[in-house]
């Protein structure tokens, strides 16, 4: 049982392929619009400081400015080069990035603060222009990536501290007062180390626990759009949606009563012998649509493909609120199969092909459905003498002569449904009673 739940966990939350795809590619989006970012800072920091401060200013604002543009371009070439390798990967390129803005900040803090001979490093320690450093934290989550969010918290919190470290070290004024705090040259070494490093952490506590449901719900989506592919090959649309929004409904295994269909094409070994492998499988492919389509249209599911033989049943994985109507949907999947190889056989005959017969056998009965298999291969199918019984009521149709039969307790569920014709008492293998079988005609 712990093996198998922890199977389950993996399941759910390891992240599927197709989901790895599109996260890659929203990575190198994101990445992209991260240059553009920078980009717009870089206009908007060029035309802010256009006019603040003399000649040394703006020199200092174009130096600043000439290195923004500059790895920009790199990083531009970088991204559409294609070539970035084991050297220059896109995580790599992303944690440089990271690096570069928060040096670039912490620079241009530094920069204004030894070029000014102030001796206090409360100026730089108190610097607004600090708080720009939580850009880096926030353009992190336009890559969906939990590491860079980490990263770029852990590189802003170290900074941080070495500024606390080296002010202690240059004996920074201290003080106790917020007022002097706020408008002095003194520094409160608490709030110093606590306000703008818990701001930080708040964005990327936010930013990684939305980078977290985002990616969950898109494995989500794609787990359920995957399983819906696959399901759709043998569940009809309503029980993709059941069994999809209600994953646990077919994982246990249970007792339910089920009504089972089998349809087989009558002397198909004769006909495969006598026609091409292409022709046979054209043949096969051609038929099998048309029984998928009438079982999902009348709300079963297939449940396996045996040689030329179909079994669906109907009432799984959850049998009808109304009491006969899963007998009655078979009943009406078995006329519509008839009805649609009448149509099939036309248009072989218009070809001078030989036409089709099936047989068609439905009973109805308490089985097991469930999950049957371990992790290698599993499959959901349903086992009981029912089973059994709906085989051996399809194969009776060829020694009556019948293409479409019932058995009595189906005869008795779908109540005068359609019209039906009581045959003779006859005995089968693996049956000690004779079965009462009733045959409905061709639509």
């Amino acid at each position: 049982m712990e093996k198998h739940t922890l199977s389950m966990f993996r399941t759910q939350y390891e992240m599927s392929d197709a989901a790895r795809i599109v996260l890659a590619e929203e990575e190198r989006n994101g990445a992209r619009i991260q240059v553009y970012y920078r980009f717009f800072f870089l206009a908007l920091f060029f035309f802010a400081s256009i006019g603040i401060g003399g000649a040394t200013d703006l020199f200092s604002n174009f130096l600043f400015s000439s290195i923004i543009l500059v790895f920009n371009v790199l990083l531009v070439f970088k991204l559409k080069s294609g070539r970035r390798g084991r050297v220059f990967t896109l995580e790599r390129l992303s944690l440089v990035a990271i690096l570069f803005d928060f040096a670039l900040f912490l620079g241009m803090a530094l920069y204004y603060y030894i070029r000014s001979g102030e001796s206090n490093f409360a100026f730089v320690m108190k610097n607004p222009i600090l708080t720009l450093m939580t850009l880096p934290i926030l353009t992190t989550a336009l890559q969906f990536r939990m590491r860079l969010i980490f990263f770029a918290l852990g590189a802003f919190i170290a900074i941080f501290i070495g500024l606390a470290a080296y002010g202690v070290y240059r004996e920074v004024p201290r003080t106790e007062e917020w007022t002097e705090y706020i408008l002095g040259n003194s520094v409160i070494l608490p709030a110093f180390l606590l306000v703008l490093p818990a701001l930080g952490t708040g964005f990327a506590s936010i930013i990684a626990y939305t980078v977290f449901r985002s990616r969950r719900m898109l494995n989500r989506i794609g787990t359920i759009e995957s399983q819906k592919n696959a399901l759709s090959r043998y569940f009809s649309p309503d029980v993709i949606e059941e069994i999809t929004t209600n994953p646990h409904s077919i994982e246990m295994g249970k007792r339910q009563r089920v009504t089972i269909l089998f349809s087989d094409i009558r002397n198909f070994t004769a006909l495969s012998e006598r026609i091409s492998s292409d022709e046979l499988a054209d043949l096969l492919r051609n038929l099998r649509r048309l029984q998928i389509e009438s079982v999902f249209e009348c709300g079963g599911t297939i449940d396996k493909f045996i040689g030329d033989a179909i079994m669906a049943t109907f009432g799984t994985p959850r049998p009808a609120p109304e009491a006969g109507l899963d007998s009655r949907n078979a009943v009406r999947c078995g006329t519509l199969m008839l009805k649609r190889l009448q149509a099939f056989n036309q248009a072989r005959l218009q070809r001078d092909l030989a036409a089709i017969e099936v047989g068609i056998g439905i009973h109805c009965g308490e089985v097991f459905a469930g999950n049957i298999g371990d992790e290698m291969h599993m499959e959901y199918t349903v086992i009981g003498d029912a089973v059994n019984t709906a085989s051996r009521i399809e194969s009776l149709c060829k020694k009556l002569a019948r293409n479409f039969l019932i058995s009595e307790d189906v005869c008795g569920e779908i109540n005068g449904f359609v019209t039906t014709e009581k045959m003779p008492l006859v005995r089968v293998k693996g049956k000690e009673i004779p079965l009462q079988v009733y045959a409905i005609g061709s639509p």
